[in-house]
């Protein structure tokens, strides 16, 4: 397997070495695209390849991407953006899968976008990332894009880590939707994604308005549905409406057993004060795994979250033994997290007045 590393940049001088030095130990080309730098993007990129593509900036990721694949020559296409990183031992992983004889055409690996207190990552999903150099490696959608998978697919746990050292326009992806309406156009996904940005703005009416319209849409993603059906739950708290729950059952319904829904259920009970049905629902949610995540998967709730909950629910309703063994529970992982540490300094001093 030959690997054609893709990657577009804007102005990314200040982390575009981190991640060439990353992928320079198991590409045998790097295909570096420049959207119109002004800064030592491009410099840079020329220390570790000669294939310094130019490409004018249409308000389109997806014809950006495209052109850099067209340039690449290898028999497998990976993508990476400027301020993603690779581990080394992510690095051996994918190194392995080049020496495979039992070769896929699509291989999805993890992607890492948001990490805790400790560096841990605390939001990962699936992402197309190596592909078969073929007509069907092609991304659609002018922002948020994507490649549909195709063919023989693989889940790896091969991490790819979004490391974002700066904050970029944070308007820049809604003032691209605006510019390509009208919505009538759009994908299922891109309406999604048009009212996920509504969403992180605080526009939270419009959103719904957005949200609803992608639930009446037929070719609409599975993970995509989940989130939505979250998201309008937030967006119906957040407005006033005590509804919002009815959203958690719709997704529960839809989805079926996820750790994130039956938790935020369970917070609804709690606040009700109704703490059989909360108990109910965080212990559901502690039997389940990260395996049994559908989409984004927020990695707290997958038994860290519920435990403190349970931690909180039995220590109001007075059963301190209860409360003290989720606590024992909590210590044997994440002993380092504040709130742990609080919960720690908490029990020893109630034992202390006893």
């Amino acid at each position: 397997m030959k690997i054609s590393v893709c990657i577009i940049a804007l102005n990314e001088e200040r982390v575009i070495k981190r991640v060439l030095n990353c992928v320079k130990k198991f590409a045998d080309e790097i295909i570096f695209v420049d959207t119109g730098s002004c800064d030592k993007t491009v410099r840079i990129a020329k220390e570790f390849t000669d294939k310094i593509y130019f490409f004018k900036w249409i308000d389109d990721f997806s014809k950006a991407r495209n052109y850099a694949f067209s340039k690449a020559t290898g028999d497998y296409l990976f993508w990476i953006d400027a301020d993603d990183f690779i581990s080394d031992d992510n690095i051996e992983k994918i190194l392995k899968i080049k020496k495979s004889t039992d070769l896929k055409d699509t291989y999805m690996f993890k992607y890492s976008c948001g990490f805790d207190k400790d560096g841990k990552p605390s939001l990962t999903f699936y992402r197309e990332r190596l592909l078969k150099n073929c007509s069907k490696a092609k991304f659609v959608g002018f922002v948020h894009e994507v490649v549909a998978p195709f063919g023989n697919i693989e889940y790896s746990d091969v991490e790819i880590e979004h490391r974002k050292e700066i904050c970029s326009n944070s308007k820049r992806n809604l003032n691209l939707y605006k510019k390509h309406l009208p919505i009538s156009n759009f994908t299922a996904r891109e309406i999604y994604y048009f009212a996920k940005e509504y969403f992180y703005l605080g526009y939270y009416k419009t959103s719904v308005k957005l949200l609803k319209k992608f639930l009446n849409c037929t070719d609409k993603f599975a993970p995509d549905e989940k989130d939505a059906l979250l998201t309008l739950s937030y967006c119906y708290k957040i407005l006033g409406e005590n509804n919002y729950v009815d959203f958690l059952f719709t997704a529960l319904k839809t989805v079926g057993l996820d750790c994130e829904i039956l938790c935020k259920i369970g917070d609804y009970f709690l606040e009700k004060n109704d703490f059989l049905n909360a108990e109910k629902y965080f212990k559901c949610a502690l039997s389940l795994s990260k395996n049994d995540c559908i989409g984004f998967c927020n990695t707290e709730y997958y038994h860290l979250y519920p435990l403190l909950q349970l931690i909180y629910l039995n220590f109001k309703v007075g059963n301190y033994s209860r409360s003290l063994y989720y606590h024992e529970l909590c210590k044997l992982n994440y002993l380092t997290d504040k709130r742990v540490e609080f919960n720690e300094n908490f029990f020893k001093q109630s034992q202390k007045n006893k």
